[in-house]
């Protein structure tokens, strides 16, 4: 595809050139009828467009005065022209002219003569004599510039016609040469100033006579435009110049330099390409390396990229399937990662679990054996003391308090293993929380050996619905967990209620918990191991938890500390102040 787009922009490029000259001499003779973006050169010298090769002074030839029509005509002209300069008061010499330019001088007066003086038959005879003296007698190129200026500029009201002015202008003829050949192709001889003000007077008769003044203001500009600095030797054929111009060796000694746009070069490729079916409408090409990086480049040596709509559907349908691929694999590893982490979690829970089920056993077995061996202990020294008429002190309240210990392992064993076999009933009945704590309350004091200082600031009418004997074991692992676990040298609880959260917080003054394991004490079979107490079974807390959630109710920590723990109980159907009637409905 790159070879034929090379061929084509190089074919297009040489059909261009048929439209331009490809001999100097032929270059030379149409020089005014070519484009200015066209640029040739021939030996080494830039021959087109025109540029100003002359000398660079700084004020215009003395000959512009000579021309000056007012003066007269004889030898007292030359004494005139003999001036003292104002600044310097120096004399200023004007050169003698010679005989041809005197008599051209001389007809351009009697030509206005005739003008002045309206005489038709007299105008044309001094009008002929003038440009048989033109003909004939050739000046040097500057007098040939301001002798054709002052003769368009003798009629004040432009009563010479377009075509007259053009002839002197730009055609010419056999016998004439136009101005614009001596201003852009002998320039060499002149001054700047003298070409600037020869410009200046033309613009000003062209536009008199309403003539198109484009071409030539166009021109004016490129005779001062620099050439462009290139080792024409070494210049490759179709070298791109600034993205302007495109080299082309017409022959050994002569290189065009044609216009030249990538974008409208390869717009015209890709219309030619499309025109023979081997590009698509949809299609486009575009130069992939920067050509106007001071580097020239040939044709040869561009790249392209082609992006046809064909190649740009099947790249996006492969993205497509890539992406779709990409995004299987990535989901397959993502599931993957999932099981294996799954996998491990349960493992991980499942080996927790049986060590938890074993630690459970064990410590079972040693809290069933623990109180069971105290029991038969105090027994065994009760037989003693009766035997011989001894007191019998406080053994049978310690045996009921070891008794009441086994009684609630036991009743939280089995009612954890109801609620989580599903099998458990529940009684709701109608509950004065304040009354069924007091009770709780008593029944720990009656075989309680640690000094327990309860406060119960629940209102005397606070109501719920709940299991009493379910909730009664919430309570009783609360004050149980508060005894086991305070540090202190009395044990300390507050119970209040929130009514405006339906809420019990129980407060006590044990060792705290970490707050990180706030949610894990409610864990089955979980025991705080920073503690130094090696009481509990890690049940307690677990039934608690499921009790409250059997009654749609929430048991959670507040706050915990070293100065003991605020327990929340979100409670349902708490009502304080409403009447039973209220309450029932």
């Amino acid at each position: 595809m790159r070879n034929t787009i090379v061929k084509t922009l190089t074919s297009n490029i040489s059909d261009k050139l048929t439209k331009y000259p490809i001999s100097s001499t032929s270059i030379d003779s149409n020089w005014n009828k070519l484009p200015l973006t066209f640029m040739a050169n021939h030996k080494g010298q830039w021959i087109f467009p025109k540029r100003f090769y002359g000398e660079q002074t700084n004020s215009i030839s003395t000959l512009w005065k000579y021309y000056e029509l007012e003066r007269k005509p004889d030898n007292e002209a030359n004494d005139e022209l003999k001036t003292e300069s104002a600044s310097n008061s120096k004399k200023l010499e004007l050169k003698s002219i010679s005989n041809e330019s005197k008599l051209r001088i001389e007809a351009l007066r009697k030509v206005k003569l005739a003008l002045n003086a309206n005489d038709q038959p007299m105008i044309a005879q001094q009008v002929e004599n003038y440009f048989s003296l033109v003909e004939n007698y050739q000046l040097p190129v500057l007098e040939e510039i301001i002798s054709s200026l002052s003769f368009l500029q003798l009629e004040k009201n432009a009563r010479w016609n377009n075509e007259l002015i053009q002839l002197i202008t730009f055609h010419g003829s056999s016998q004439i040469t136009p101005l614009v050949d001596y201003i852009f192709k002998h320039n060499d001889r002149l001054s700047n100033k003298d070409v600037e003000l020869s410009i200046s007077k033309i613009q000003i008769i062209l536009e008199n006579s309403n003539i198109d003044t484009s071409w030539f203001n166009q021109s004016s500009r490129e005779l001062w435009t620099p050439n462009l600095v290139l080792n024409i030797n070494s210049l490759k054929d179709y070298s791109i110049i600034q993205n302007k111009w495109i080299s082309v060796r017409a022959s050994e000694d002569l290189m065009l330099f044609l216009p030249f746009s990538t974008d409208a070069e390869l717009e015209a490729v890709e219309n030619t390409l499309k025109s023979q079916g081997i590009l698509d409408n949809n299609d486009s090409l575009a130069i992939s390396n920067i050509i106007n990086d001071g580097v020239i480049k040939t044709v040869a040596e561009l790249s392209f990229d082609i992006q046809r709509d064909t190649w740009r559907k099947q790249a996006e349908q492969q993205n497509h399937f890539f992406m779709i691929k990409m995004a299987l694999t990535l989901t397959f590893i993502i599931s993957l990662f999932i099981v294996v982490a799954f996998i491990s979690y349960k493992n991980k829970k499942k080996a927790e679990f049986i060590d938890l089920r074993e630690n459970f056993i064990n410590l079972v077995s040693h809290e069933l054996k623990t109180p069971l061996a105290s029991i038969r202990i105090m027994i065994e020294t009760l037989q003693k003391r009766y035997d011989k008429n001894l007191s019998i002190k406080n053994y049978p309240d310690k045996i009921i308090s070891e008794v009441d210990r086994l009684w609630l392992m036991v009743d939280n064993l089995l009612s954890l293993n109801q609620i989580k076999s599903g099998k458990l009933e529940l009684n709701i009945d109608k509950v004065n929380l304040s009354s069924l704590i007091e009770r709780v309350y008593e029944k720990l004091c009656e075989h309680q050996s640690s000094k327990l200082v309860f406060k119960n600031s629940i209102p005397k009418d606070c109501f719920s619905f709940v299991d009493p004997l379910l909730f009664e074991l919430v309570i009783i692992n609360l004050f149980s967990n508060s005894i086991k676990y305070c540090d202190k040298s009395e044990v300390k609880v507050e119970i209040s209620y929130i009514s405006q959260k339906n809420t019990l917080i129980f407060l006590d003054n044990a060792c705290g918990i970490r707050q990180a394991d706030w949610n894990r004490v409610f864990d089955d079979f979980y025991r705080d191991t920073s503690t130094n107490s090696k009481q509990g079974t890690g049940v307690g807390l677990s039934l608690c938890r499921q009790i409250m959630k059997v009654h749609q109710g929430t048991i959670t920590i507040k706050d915990s500390n070293e100065n003991g723990t605020s327990w929340a109980i979100e409670l349902p159907g708490i009502d304080k102040s409403k009447k039973d009637t209220e309450l029932e409905r």
